[in-house]
């Protein structure tokens, strides 16, 4: 488990606390669409993370649709799902 804590530290390290000190991030200057793009994208990572990390307790305890092709989702993410490949 340290080892995961050393990993996760130095990635912590190298993507975001080297780049600050440089200062290589400056949002300030971005223009408006690009920190709205940026900001659904850190939504989306985390949202993706989240579901990715609670799958198993996601078909645990939620019945499953099964689609063409043997795919198997939560029933309850079925039009989220056809949303997003539609959109």
């Amino acid at each position: 488990m340290r080892r995961v804590g050393d990993v996760l530290r130095g990635w912590l390290n190298l993507a975001l606390i080297d780049a600050i000190r440089t200062g290589a991030p400056q949002p300030r200057t971005w223009s408006f669409g690009l920190r709205a793009v940026t900001v659904v994208g850190a939504i989306a990572f985390l949202l993706a993370g989240a579901l990715t990390a609670l799958s198993p307790l996601l078909r645990q305890h939620t019945e499953l649709a099964v689609g063409a092709n043997r795919l198997v989702i939560p029933t309850w993410s079925a039009p989220l799902v056809i949303w997003i490949l539609v959109v």
